[in-house]
């Protein structure tokens, strides 16, 4: 796709374990705090209702909000990205439930993912019939934002609302039991000596997006500039990365590119980092081997020590994360890294926010099967 136009972030919405807001996000990850083993006020196995619906509705009213428009939205292209989506209700089924929750026409309505896009467009007043769900495991809400602005930047449309959202549940932790991927103690401790696996929470993110023409000709407040988005693929294992980070690094050098931008600009990334001993040193040496020399003048923090992983939201919610640091001029803490593991050398951003002006930054975003999605958010002046 050729790029066209410059797109522009407007708006923000976040629903994290800290609570729905993106101050709220920010403000707990400044102080440092964690959410990851405190329950969360949604999360009920017993619950009839469709939790990721309600999540995707208040991160989504929270991003169309703050970009300074009211409901019910139209001309809106919404892309939606979810790992689990509704299959998650399964769950929480009694045996006395199956026959029904498993005839064809309820059980399709459950499985089928975009089902939610098209609720949750139909609840915002987006496009019903352009709505669309992606799924690319934790790299979904990522691979959402890409795909909106490819529809921004080529013309297809003006603004777009992207993101994704998924629900902790019982069905999803058991099947990272058994891949061996949870954290024994709980705790996520991103590119730390002592990480032992990461840990699900439930989370949503969404961004509204506009070509900068656009948003500046309504009298809107761009807050950040999406630059590019790059994607990259490695299948060497259905959980491990590919050794060298082939993957990974194809992921942040397309970005780059798409972004016109050279290695050396970057200031700032935002890891993926979930935790995992091989996942961390792996990108740790991506991150190194893309922006070369000028790695130790970066700054790289992540998130999922403080709001766990999201699984399809933590793209949509990491970027956030970027924005906010770009808008207020620090780069956020690696939470839950207390001893930087040697085998991750990276100049991390440790206990508390750190005074920085981010001129422009990486956002990566990897999943199981080799889904890697990285993306460029640059500062608007």
């Amino acid at each position: 796709m050729i790029t066209t136009r410059t797109v522009a972030i407007s708006g923000i919405g976040a629903v994290t374990g800290f609570g729905s807001g993106v101050s709220i996000l920010w403000e707990a990850l400044a102080a440092g705090r964690t959410c990851v083993g405190v329950k969360s006020a949604g999360d009920t196995e017993a619950a009839g209702g469709d939790r990721v619906a309600e999540l995707s509705l208040s991160a989504a009213t929270e991003a169309v909000t703050s970009a300074g428009w009211s409901l019910p939205l139209c001309d809106v292209q919404l892309a939606f990205g979810t790992n689990v989506g509704r299959v998650a209700r399964l769950s929480r089924l009694s045996r006395n439930d199956l026959g029904r929750a498993l005839s064809p026409g309820v059980l399709e309505e459950w499985a089928d993912h975009h089902v939610i896009a098209r609720t949750l467009a139909a609840s915002l007043g987006c496009e019903v019939d352009s709505a669309v769900t992606l799924t690319g495991a934790c790299t979904s809400g990522a691979l959402a934002l890409g795909y909106a602005f490819d529809f921004v930047a080529s013309g297809q449309c003006e603004m777009a609302l992207a993101g994704g959202a998924d629900e902790e549940t019982a069905f999803k932790a058991s099947g990272h039991l058994a891949l061996r991927t949870s954290s024994p103690s709980g705790r996520v401790r991103p590119f730390d000596a002592g990480r032992d696996g990461t840990a699900f929470r439930e989370g949503a993110g969404f961004l509204f997006l506009e070509s900068l023409e656009h948003c500046l000709n309504r009298g809107g407040r761009p807050l950040a500039l999406v630059r590019g988005y790059g994607v990259g693929t490695d299948t060497g294992s259905l959980t491990a990365p590919d050794p060298e980070g082939r993957g990974a690094v194809i992921a942040m050098r397309a970005a780059l590119a798409d972004a016109g931008l050279a290695p050396e600009q970057i200031d700032h990334v935002q890891g993926h980092a979930t935790g995992t001993r091989l996942n961390d040193a792996i990108e740790a040496r991506s991150i190194r081997q893309v922006i070369g020399p000028h790695t130790d003048g970066i700054t790289v923090s992540a998130d999922k020590g403080a709001i766990g992983h999201t699984f399809g939201a933590s793209g949509p919610l990491s970027a956030i994360l970027v924005v906010l640091a770009i808008q207020k001029g620090q780069a956020p803490p690696a939470v839950g890294c207390e001893k930087p593991d040697p085998a991750c050398s990276l100049p991390l951003v440790l206990k508390c926010p750190l005074e920085r002006r981010i001129m422009a930054a990486l956002c990566n975003n990897f999943g199981f099967g080799g889904g890697n999605v990285s993306l460029v958010v640059e500062r608007y002046e």
